[in-house]
């Protein structure tokens, strides 16, 4: 599993534009090592990780009027390090594979690393 979770983590895609990259992943994922330092639960709540993800935007990322937290949260399920349950089915955004903003809040639970991640990462 250690070769695999470091494989995934050179492998995340991460957005660009021009010069500047969206540093709204590793910032989730700095956030994910953490909550399993701490041994906090792997299903958490959207609303109560996303102002401490969106305070990290606003320090380290691109200054920007807009900050969005969510995007970390659906996107690195593709990364396969994440997982991301919700209370019944969630409608995407036009143009997007993302959900709507308003499910985050109402019936996404957000996985912090899925149990494999997580067990190797305890054992390390």
């Amino acid at each position: 599993m250690g070769i695999d979770f470091f494989n995934r983590l050179e492998k995340i895609l991460v957005y660009k534009e021009g010069v500047l990259r969206a540093v709204h992943k590793p910032l989730y994922l700095l956030y994910c090592i953490a909550a399993v330092q701490r041994d906090e639960p792997r299903l958490q709540e959207y609303r109560t990780i996303a102002p401490i993800l969106e305070k990290a935007l606003r320090l380290f990322g691109p200054r920007t009027d807009k900050v969005h937290p969510e995007y970390p949260f659906w996107r690195l399920q593709n990364d396969k390090l994440t997982e991301v349950v919700a209370d019944g089915p969630l409608e995407t955004r036009s143009g997007s594979n993302d959900p709507k903003k308003v499910y985050y809040y109402h019936k996404m639970h957000v996985v912090v690393f899925s149990k494999l991640t997580t067990n190797y990462l305890l054992a390390t």
